[in-house]
């Protein structure tokens, strides 16, 4: 998780998700953080530990990532390069493992 957590901060330039800053970038980063790990199947709860916010506020962020993709070609972007360098990442992990 932290892994993610630093990798959104470099794709946003912000300093922390557990910031509890308002501004969109940082919005838009935990909201990333929390689609991305909640596919995973982790907990709200968990999820929400690591960026400082309650499992209610993670569910809310989970159901509002769709209506930002689909609406905001600017979180789209985002979304997809942390999407694209995740799945990357993974996939390379997963490569070293065979050989």
């Amino acid at each position: 998780m932290e892994l993610a957590k630093k990798r959104l901060c470099q794709i946003f330039e912000i300093e922390d998700l557990s910031n509890k800053s308002k501004q969109l970038d940082y919005v838009f980063a935990r909201m990333i953080f929390v689609k991305y790990f909640t596919d995973m199947k982790y907990s709200l709860e968990k999820v929400g530990r690591h960026i400082g916010r309650n499992h209610a506020t993670v569910l809310y962020m989970r159901n509002k990532y769709q209506d930002e993709y689909d609406y905001n070609p600017y979180f789209r972007m985002k979304a997809d390069k942390f999407y694209g360098e995740a799945l990357f990442d993974s996939a390379e992990k997963e490569t070293e493992t065979y050989f």
